[in-house]
């Protein structure tokens, strides 16, 4: 069945189902804050520039959590795996889930979490506009590794296999 409608602000619900059909990888974005190490869910990734090496990442943070998040210099974006779905979840509920992320600190004493498929170490750059916050970083690191990354479809989590 097609549903044709307009987006506006009174069919929020029908335009984010429309959204959700575009396949993407759950991230954690994780930064350091003036008292704890915070992370934040993000299902919308992207290079922005190859040279030089920008990417935007577009995280809901709530107005709490983004006063801690732009204190910092730099971020860590996170593909999550397949096995890490709890991570999504648990980072969704609480900026400090870092119990069942086991984490480890980079040189920079950027957070880290393990058996993430890439990880890109940034320096933070914030854009305004239009109520929305575009988090804009500039890669200074990466790492990566083999494995299925976790998406999100629609409603629910997947294995996109190698």
């Amino acid at each position: 069945m097609l549903t044709e409608f307009k987006p506006h602000k009174c069919n929020k619900s029908i335009h984010r189902d429309a959204l959700s059909r575009f396949v993407s990888s759950l991230t954690i974005v994780k930064a350091n804050s003036p008292k704890n190490p915070l992370g934040v869910t993000a299902n919308s990734f992207s290079s922005l520039s190859p040279s030089p090496l920008f990417v935007i990442c577009p995280p809901y943070i709530g107005i709490q959590r983004f006063a801690l998040f732009k204190q910092a210099e730099n971020f860590a974006i996170h593909m999550l795996s397949a096995i890490q779905e709890h991570l999504g979840h648990d980072f969704a509920r609480s900026p400090f889930a870092f119990r069942s992320a086991g984490i480890t600190f980079s040189d920079f004493k950027m957070p880290l979490i393990g058996s993430c498929i890439p990880k890109f170490g940034c320096k933070k750059t914030i854009y305004f506009g239009n109520g929305h916050n575009m988090v804009v970083g500039e890669l200074e690191n990466a790492q990566m590794r083999n494995g299925g990354a976790l998406i999100f479809l629609p409603g629910q989590f997947l294995e996109a296999y190698e």
